[in-house]
Formats: C-alpha cells, sequence, structure tokens
C-alpha cells in the first residue's frame, strides 16, 4: 500500500513541479523586468540625491557621502571603474545612461544597477541590501510546501478506498484459489473496481457451481448407471436359463433395450457435460428457423407414426443462434413431448420486438408449478419412474436451460390451453456479451 501511494503522489508531484518549472521559465522575462523598472525607480531618485551632494563637495570627499547617503537607504553604494564592467554594459551605459542586471534566483534575486558618475570619472553601482522579492520567495516556498502536504493528504484520502477494495479482491482471489468459493469480493466499491469485484464473484460462483454439477453428475450417473447394468447383469444370468429359442430372441430384444438406455444415457452426459463446462460457447449467427424447425420435426417422428407435430412458423423468421445447438434443444424438447404427451405437439416461432420467442406445447399433464425450476436441475424426474417408457434421462430441459444461458437467452416454463406442458425459449436479436452474459449465467 505504501509503495502505491509514494509511486502515486510522486508521480503526480513530479508533474506539477515540472509544470511549474515550465511557468517559472515562460514568465521569468517578465519578472526580471517588473523587479528591474522596480529598482531603476527607486535608484534613480537616490542618484539624483547623491549628485547634489557629491558635485558640492572635493572628490576625496565623495566616498564619505556615498557611506552617509547608502547608510540611510536600503542599498549598498560604491563607487567603481568602467573598466570594471563587460564591455557590453559599458556600451549600454554610455548609450542609455543606465544599466539594470537582474539575475532572478529561486530564493533570492542578483540585482546590481549602474549610473554614470554625475560629478566626474566612475560608476555609481547599487546593490540592494534586502531582497524585496525575497519575502515572497519564502512565502512561495511554504505555500508550496503546505499545497504538496495538503495533496498528499488528499491522495491518501483518495487512494485509501481503492487500496482497501484491491486488498479485499486480493484476498477474495486467493480464498477462491485455495477452494473457499463464499469468500466474496466487496462490489461496493468505486468504478471499475466494482466490475472487478462482480467478475470476481461472478468467477467464483461459476467455479462453485461446476463443482457441485460435477458432484451431482458422478453421484447421478453412479445412480443412473446402476439400474440397467443390474437389469443387464440378471438378464445374462437368466439368459442360461432359457432354452425356448423365441423366448431367448425376446429376453435378447429387452437386453437390447437396456443397452439402448445406457448409450441414451452416455450420450447426454455428455452433452450436459459439454454445456456446462465454464469455457463452453456458442456462435450464434442469423439463421433461418423454419428448416432447423422441419428438420428436429422429422427426428421426432422417427418414434412414432401416431405422434402429431404442428408447426407454426414464416418462411423467412430468422433466429440468433448456432444451428447445431438450435437442433438439439429443439428435439430434445420434442423428445419430451413424445414421451409425456398423449399424441400431439406444437412448435410455433414469433418475432417479438426484443428478442425472437420458440414456444412448444404438448397435451400432456404438464408440469406442476412447484417443479418448473427443479426439473432444470441435472438427473431431476417429476416422477421417480425408471422405467423405458417414460422415465427418460432427466437431462433434456438440463440442457435446454443451459443452451439458452450461452445463448443469452432464457427458458420459462408454463402451461397451454390442452393442459400441458408450456416451454418458451426466448433468444435475443442481439449477440450478448460481458456483463450481461454474466448475468445470464448466474441465473
Amino acid at each position: 500500500m505504501v509503495i502505491f501511494f509514494l509511486r502515486f503522489f510522486v508521480g503526480v508531484s513530479s508533474t506539477l513541479l515540472i509544470c511549474l518549472v515550465l511557468i517559472g521559465f515562460f514568465f521569468e522575462n517578465q519578472y526580471e523586468d517588473a523587479i528591474g523598472q522596480e529598482h531603476l525607480r527607486l535608484t534613480k531618485a537616490l542618484t539624483g540625491l547623491l549628485s547634489t551632494r557629491m558635485c558640492h563637495v572635493p572628490e576625496q570627499q565623495w566616498p564619505v557621502e556615498i557611506e552617509q547617503l547608502a547608510g540611510e537607504y536600503a542599498y549598498t553604494i560604491a563607487l567603481t571603474d568602467m573598466d570594471s564592467l563587460p564591455a557590453a554594459k559599458q556600451l549600454a551605459l554610455v548609450s542609455d545612461g543606465v544599466v539594470v542586471s537582474v539575475e532572478s534566483g529561486f530564493i533570492k534575486d542578483a540585482v546590481r544597477v549602474y549610473y554614470p558618475n554625475p560629478c566626474g570619472r566612475g560608476v555609481i553601482r547599487y546593490i540592494p541590501n534586502v531582497d524585496f522579492n525575497s519575502f515572497y520567495n519564502v512565502l512561495i516556498g511554504v505555500t508550496l510546501g503546505f499545497v504538496l502536504i495538503s495533496f498528499a493528504l488528499a491522495v491518501l484520502m483518495l487512494a485509501w478506498p481503492i487500496i482497501k477494495h484491491i486488498n479485499n479482491m486480493v484476498s477474495a482471489s486467493l480464498a477462491i484459489a485455495d477452494g473457499r468459493f463464499d469468500a466474496k469480493a466487496d462490489e461496493d466499491a468505486p468504478a471499475p473496481l466494482d466490475e472487478l469485484a462482480r467478475a470476481i464473484n461472478f468467477v467464483a460462483n461459476q467455479i462453485s457451481q461446476l463443482i457441485q454439477e460435477q458432484e451431482v453428475m458422478i453421484s447421478a450417473a453412479s445412480h443412473e448407471l446402476n439400474t440397467p447394468v443390474m437389469r443387464l447383469n440378471f438378464a445374462l444370468e437368466l439368459a442360461d436359463r432359457i432354452d425356448d429359442p423365441e423366448a431367448l430372441k425376446a429376453h435378447v430384444r429387452s437386453m437390447k433395450l437396456d443397452i439402448e438406455q445406457l448409450e441414451q444415457l452416455v450420450v447426454e452426459m455428455l452433452a450436459y457435460s459439454k454445456f456446462s463446462f465454464y469455457s463452453a460457447k456458442v456462435y450464434p449467427e442469423p439463421l433461418h428457423l423454419l428448416p432447423v424447425i422441419e428438420q428436429a420435426q422429422e427426428q421426432a417422428s422417427r418414434y412414432s407414426d401416431k405422434f402429431v407435430i404442428e408447426m407454426a412458423c414464416d418462411a423467412g423468421l430468422v433466429v440468433l443462434a448456432e444451428e447445431k445447438s438450435l437442433l438439439k434443444i429443439l428435439s430434445n424438447l420434442l423428445t419430451n413431448a413424445h414421451k409425456y404427451a398423449k399424441g400431439y405437439a406444437r412448435i410455433t416461432a414469433t418475432a417479438l420486438a426484443d428478442c425472437t420467442c420458440i414456444t412448444v406445447d404438448d397435451d400432456g399433464p404438464g408440469i406442476p408449478e412447484s417443479e418448473r425450476q427443479a426439473v432444470l436441475q441435472p438427473f431431476y424426474r417429476i416422477e421417480n419412474s425408471r422405467s423405458r417408457d417414460t422415465g427418460g434421462v432427466g437431462l433434456g430441459l438440463a440442457i435446454v436451460n443451459k443452451v439458452m444461458a450461452l445463448h443469452g437467452g432464457r427458458l420459462e416454463i408454463g402451461s397451454n390451453e390442452f393442459g400441458g406442458a408450456s416451454i418458451q425459449l426466448y433468444f435475443p436479436l442481439q449477440p450478448v456479451q460481458g456483463a450481461a452474459r454474466m448475468a445470464t449465467l448466474a441465473q
């Protein structure tokens, strides 16, 4: 924290000092001219007074008169030779009758004023005993020091909350890395740290959720696999006791159904795992919706000739989605409808103001309102049966929900006029990125 503060303070203070030095450099000539004019005004009057005294006494008494006058005024006055001056000042003194030399310093200015001796040979030199500007220079220095101290305190007051929030995020990140996913970064931070805090918390929640889902997946998979495997083991033992060829064929067909159930379970588990990874991504693009719906309908119609699927979709309707993922979730929904419906399903696509809505209705028993959130969890079934007829795997709606989240859309479950389930899929019209995608995935 100290290093952060010192770097920030030194950087800003250096910038401020450089600006002051540049200002002093650009205004140095104006400052020296003003100081020179002030001393020129004062020494001009002294020169007139000195000439009055010196011109009425012999040359031998000039030093006495000069010393007396210098004691009365704040100047050191001396009579020097013209040759002691540089050639440039000699020429200026002859042409202008006066030379003012000002060399400004940070604490004290060096001022010299030269006049020709009005009473004879030599040059009268004035050196101020009191630097009129030294007090102001000291005052400026003290003021600058006070400004820097005040600025340091202001920087500390501004930097302290930022440093505190950064330390909080570091602590939260280290805790998350240590496996404590309940650690949270303080989101009540100044921008843009609040976005960073929300991102850290989002990542922690995602990792925690993935680990929980992995644990559930492992536990449920072992349980789900156990049932068909036990049936197969029992069927294999039973097969050795069957002598009738026809009965044995029927028994083998039953075993094949168990193997198909195992295959379906593995395929669905792999699909769910694919869409559950945090790195999972979809690549939406504008698609004509009708051909995808027709393909999903064709796949679902293979289950039974008596299963009727009605479609209502404009030929020109476009949805922003990944074709492969869209076909997967529509097939899942129609497969569910085939399992639970009496024999009818309807798929409708509608263009809304801010999204595209796809609705799948069936005439089955529906999903109770109290179960509509639970059915989105993996391996959850409304009924506890694991029969081949309606048990299913319990991953269909969970996969649909994951895919919708990756698209930045949402899934809603309701009921319809047939008393069956109504599944609505809402696809955004524009790609969802950044904080909006984080919020969707976190749901």
